[in-house]
């Protein structure tokens, strides 16, 4: 359970120690973060590391909800000429908020704090940034996050809500379970760079089901993900049924593997909530990798099988799972117990870490 607690307690830190962050723990910050899993393994990342105080001023009078003094920054970008290209283009958004949530999860086991700071979809903002730090036009940035050593404590919490919980189709929620305590702070952090390191996507598994416990975990993984304002927009259909699994893996290319996985987990926002699809996006992307590292963690394998922004398998996967209008089903989680073992892989890529600025 080490690293589902460490999960819970990733919280965002706003108020820093003026301390500076070392320079080898920022650049293992770049490190998780491109060991996030990518649309078609396409790793369109590139990272800009600040801890320049002037250049730290400028992004502060930048962001006009990014005023905290921070010792250091970490600006996530995709670069358009890696992503996919055509009607799968915005995956490059998923891919990087993957990678932001990564970097978050790797500070907070790393003894840091950290707060993403969104910048795209907010085009004018994401221009003034690209025009101060020189990216050259394929490259947008999604986010920013602030790192530093804590000047303020937060207690672990996971948000889970049953009734955002739906079993097999839109329609039943779930009981609420109890949170467990956790280990201690260190063991914590151990746990998660472990996950952050080692998971890998999982395409082949035994057949053995998954617990209503481990299920629950998580989900409850999930709900600790960070959302633009706090909004929390999500929905998870938990699909077991192997009937309802054979039926997805008939409709989407690519999740064949989902009735031998034993279980489908669709992340869904909620429009009413969150009425920007791409803002959705980014915070069911980052519930999804939180979904992931906890597989990971419970010795469960799983794969990031991707939905939006492709409208056709939208659309067939909203008629087939009873899906309202105003629900945006994002992503599905194949997860099961493994019956393929890979090893850790290192995607860390110098070129693409820059200092400061774009050099």
């Amino acid at each position: 359970m080490d690293t589902i607690e460490a999960i819970y307690a990733r919280r965002s830190i706003r108020r820093y120690e003026e301390r500076p962050v070392e320079p080898e723990k920022l650049t293992e910050l770049a490190r998780l973060a491109m060991a996030a899993p990518s649309a078609m393994d396409r790793c369109p990342w590139e990272i800009v590391l600040v801890d320049d105080p002037g250049e730290l001023a400028a992004l502060r009078a930048i962001l006009p909800f990014g005023k905290f003094p921070a010792p250091a920054a970490v600006i996530v970008c995709g670069n358009m000429k890696r992503g996919i290209p055509a009607v799968g283009r915005d995956f490059w958004m998923q891919d990087c908020a993957a990678a932001m949530e990564n970097l978050l999860l790797g500070a907070t086991a790393l003894g840091l704090g950290s707060v993403w700071l969104g910048v795209w979809p907010l085009r004018g903002i994401a221009e003034k940034l690209s025009a101060h730090f020189g990216l050259p036009p394929s490259v947008i940035p999604l986010g920013v996050a602030y790192v530093g050593y804590p000047a303020e404590e937060k207690e672990p919490r996971t948000q889970y809500r049953p009734e955002r919980v739906h079993a097999q189709r839109m329609g039943p929620a779930r009981p609420a379970r109890p949170v467990r305590p956790g280990p201690e702070a260190r063991a914590r952090g151990e746990a998660m760079m472990e996950a952050l390191r080692g998971r890998r996507s999982i395409r082949e598994y035994t057949g053995e089901p998954i617990t209503e416990d481990e299920l629950i975990t998580l989900l409850r993984a999930g709900f600790c993900a960070p959302t633009a304002r706090n909004t929390r927009p999500w929905h998870f259909i938990a699909v077991r049924d192997g009937n309802t699994l054979g039926g997805i893996a008939d409709i989407h290319p690519y999740a064949k593997m989902l009735p031998r996985a034993g279980c489908g987990i669709v992340v869904c926002g909620d429009r009413a909530i969150q009425p920007e699809d791409e803002y959705l996006a980014l915070d069911c992307a980052a519930a999804i990798e939180n979904i992931l590292l906890a597989a990971h963690g419970l010795g469960l394998g799983a794969v990031w099988i991707g939905v939006w922004p492709r409208a056709e398998r939208v659309e067939e996967l909203r008629g087939y799972l009873s899906i309202p209008e105003t629900i945006l089903p994002v992503g599905i989680v194949a997860v099961g117990h493994p019956a393929e073992e890979k090893l850790p892989r290192d995607s860390f890529d110098a070129e693409r870490v820059h200092r400061d600025r774009w050099q």
